[in-house]
């Protein structure tokens, strides 16, 4: 595998915009995707979904899923409506790694948490607070 920041792109014939995946990591990623199987493979369809076709929908376009349960499906759609035109907060860094062997594997991606901004901000007022009990003390 290759870290790539531009995901699938080669030998594939398509070049996944990042902005969609991000979009639906950001919008629905949580714990019980890897936990729960009726999610984690909902999450999968998704996934490919955004990585494949362009309209959110995993029963029209490019890609299509077949043969899986309705409560499958039904996460799915829930995740991609969710994750359509999301604007909220970019929750999750990604790495994508990009197959690079003969024959050639399914590409990964990977999702970390991104800190939030307000604890850094309440360590700096903690330690400005205690400056200032130090000098008043002083």
């Amino acid at each position: 595998y290759e870290i790539t920041d531009s995901p699938w792109s080669s030998p594939s014939l398509y070049v996944v915009p990042v902005a969609r995946v991000q979009s639906l990591f950001s919008a629905n990623f949580n714990e019980s995707i890897a936990t729960d199987k009726v999610q984690a493979a909902a999450f999968q369809l998704a996934l490919w979904e955004v990585a494949y076709d362009d309209d959110f929908n995993i029963g029209t376009g490019d890609f299509q899923a077949s043969g899986s349960s309705a409560a499958i499906n039904a996460a799915a759609a829930g995740f991609l409506s969710a994750a359509d035109g999301y604007t909220g907060p970019k929750n999750y860094g990604l790495t994508f790694f990009e197959a690079t062997g003969t024959p050639i594997s399914q590409s990964l991606v990977t999702a970390t948490p991104v800190p939030v901004p307000a604890a850094g901000f309440l360590l700096l007022g903690g330690l400005a607070g205690l400056a200032a009990l130090r000098r008043k003390s002083s």
